[in-house]
């Protein structure tokens, strides 16, 4: 289990797996000469959730359960690792390939197709046999990623950037009940509606349901051919979008969900040393993120918190749970209280 301060685990990430992939240390020692039984390559699990503030990990056990318990009982926590960018695609390129956002060349929102996908984490899996998948996010503004056998993928909300193909402004909240999702079955893009009041296709629960689904059918080919697998279950969660404020964010069943306190941050009131985007940000912003978004966020983590001890339960009814390496982390971690466009040790 791996909980970081980054989104990025990078460079950790891709050592830790293709290392145990390619190394003997699932073997057991031997006193003796004889040769090492057979390796069994490890199943892999990574869950990326989205914008999750990081010292938020320590409050996990009021809000996500199911992920508190299981690091408790068998897990292993990473805090002293950091992000190289706190911006999205950036962040995500890093993670896919292992390498610092100056050496993947993504350097804005709209260039994740610079991207050299041969290096990914995806592709070496692949390459060693694995059968992989991905469900919920990857790179901005694209829909299909190479490496994976299966996936569906959410590339813009229908208030964010969605085509007009597709979308037009008033219909609703964004990301969480209107968003526009790709399947590896046809490769064609659809929007996906949603209800706020029912709580129908939410966005998480959406996506949690079908990476649910690939788990069981992976686990079943797993048994019958004897071939791991590679899951990334990347849900939107908690992003926050202008338009999904107030109710509309978190499930139904969690929208007045007791939550732990966010702490409220230190506040200079002399920016006259700071660059001039710093000293425009409104003082205000920062007790609304610690008054509003903080809890709100927490809320909408509740439900990738029951699709972690679901994914966790499929693994441990097949008998696969030893024998998967379980990963949580997130893209970024900025911190909601403060300006995030600023370099600040908080939001890395």
């Amino acid at each position: 289990m791996v909980r970081s301060k980054s989104s990025s685990i990078s460079a950790l990430l891709m050592v830790a797996v293709l290392g145990m992939l390619f190394s003997g240390i699932f073997t057991p020692a031997r006193a003796d000469d004889e040769p090492p039984p057979p390796l069994s390559p490890p199943n892999v699990v990574l869950i990326k959730t989205d914008d999750q503030v990081w010292d938020s990990m320590d409050r996990l056990v009021q809000y996500m359960p199911n992920l508190a318990s299981f690091v408790t009982a068998r897990g292993v926590s990473y805090r002293n690792s950091f992000v190289a960018s706190p911006s999205c695609c950036q962040s995500r390129a890093s993670t896919f390939v292992g390498r610092y956002p100056h050496n993947t060349g993504v350097k804005s929102q709209g260039t994740g197709n610079l991207l050299d996908t041969r290096g990914s984490i995806a592709a070496y899996l692949h390459g060693a046999g694995y059968r992989t998948g991905l469900f919920g996010k990857y790179l901005n503004l694209i829909s299909q990623p190479p490496s994976f056998d299966e996936y569906t993928t959410v590339t813009g909300s229908c208030d964010n950037g969605g085509s007009t193909e597709f979308c037009v402004r008033s219909d609703g909240p964004a990301w969480y009940y209107n968003f526009l999702a790709t399947r590896s079955s046809d490769g064609i893009t659809t929007k996906i509606t949603g209800d706020v009041a029912s709580g129908t296709n939410y966005n998480t629960t959406w996506l949690g349901a079908q990476a649910d689904d690939y788990l069981v059918r992976a686990l079943d080919n797993r048994t019958l051919t004897g071939q791991p697998f590679y899951l990334e279950f990347n849900p939107t969660a908690p992003h926050m979008h202008d338009l999904d404020m107030g109710v509309t964010m978190p499930e139904p069943q969690y929208r007045t969900s007791a939550v732990p306190g966010c702490a409220a941050p230190p506040v200079e009131s002399d920016r006259s040393d700071k660059p001039a985007f710093v000293r425009a940000f409104p003082q205000s912003g920062a007790a609304f993120g610690y008054r509003v978004v903080c809890p709100l966020q927490q809320r909408v983590l509740k439900s990738v918190d029951d699709w972690f001890g679901a994914l966790v339960a499929t693994l441990e009814t097949s008998g696969q749970l030893d024998n998967t390496l379980v990963i949580f982390t997130s893209r970024q971690w900025p911190d909601v209280r403060r300006a995030r466009a600023a370099a600040q040790i908080r939001g890395v």
